[in-house]
């Protein structure tokens, strides 16, 4: 459970295109915000001056299922995301390591139980960082 990314695409020599999924339990609000750093490996500088993005994941691209045959108030909210990035900064290649660190921002609908009173919403931060390598188109 939790967003994640898939392996990096060089769609041209100019960008590399980060996508992934992203999934929670229960309800989301408005737009989710994926913030990444590509930190390519062996290139010392990227530490200190990463490939950085935003992909916003509209709500209307998320969609909410239940998850629980035995709770149908239990929900999963998911959806994919993706964004260009240029690549003009280290001009990666295909098959060049890279770690991708993440960093997701949802609202989120409180959990109504019946016959309590309703929290207000919240925001939900998610954290994860994975190795990659960048594909071909």
């Amino acid at each position: 459970m939790g967003p994640n990314f898939e392996d990096p695409v060089l769609v041209s020599p100019d960008t590399i295109r980060v996508k992934g999924a992203f999934d929670t339990h229960g309800s989301v609000i408005g737009t989710v915000m994926i913030g990444f750093l590509i930190i390519p490996e062996h290139i010392p500088e990227a530490l200190t001056d990463p490939i950085v993005g935003i992909a916003e994941l509209p709500n209307d691209d998320l969609e909410t299922t239940s998850c629980d045959a035995a709770d149908p108030g239990a929900r999963i909210t998911s959806g994919p995301f993706s964004k260009d990035v240029p690549n003009n900064q280290y001009n990666l290649g295909v098959d060049a390591k890279v770690r991708v660190i993440g960093l997701s921002v949802a609202v989120k609908l409180a959990d109504l139980d019946p016959g309590q009173s309703q929290d207000p919403p919240a925001f939900e931060t998610f954290t994860w960082c994975v190795n990659r390598k960048v594909k071909a188109p």
